[in-house]
């Protein structure tokens, strides 16, 4: 069963421009350390740190009434899972119990770019 469903698009310029503005504070504000690493480890990386920050903005969208108040988009992380290849979340400094209904749910993530969006969309479902 479906609990909750996220989208989320954005223009991996924005992320550019952010980053000529702001540089590593902005990264460092939003981004682990493990999808700095991954992210900076590619040939080009704003379409994967727009893709991870697409995913994050959508697992907003996806989770019931948060119960926390403080909340920062660097505790939800975005990687790629090695054996599947496909992404993954894992939420650091917050439970899924936070979020009212979410204690025994999977989270679902698919991030997709195209030369100047990212897309990505989260699902959270019970198993």
């Amino acid at each position: 069963m479906i609990q909750g469903i996220g989208i989320d698009i954005i223009e991996i310029s924005r992320i550019q421009d952010v980053y000529r503005m702001y540089g590593d504070s902005f990264v460092d504000r939003v981004y682990s350390k493990n999808e700095i690493s991954y992210c900076f480890g590619k040939k080009d990386p704003f379409p994967h740190l727009a893709g991870r920050f697409a995913a994050k903005e959508a697992f907003i969208k996806a989770v019931p009434l948060i119960r926390t108040k403080k909340f920062h988009l660097k505790d939800i992380e975005i990687m790629t899972d090695p054996r599947l290849k496909k992404p993954d979340i894992t939420l650091y400094g917050i439970t899924k119990e936070a979020f009212s209904g979410m204690d025994d749910s999977r989270i679902l993530v698919s991030i997709s770019h195209s030369k100047t969006h990212a897309v990505a969309q989260v699902i959270i479902a019970l198993p």
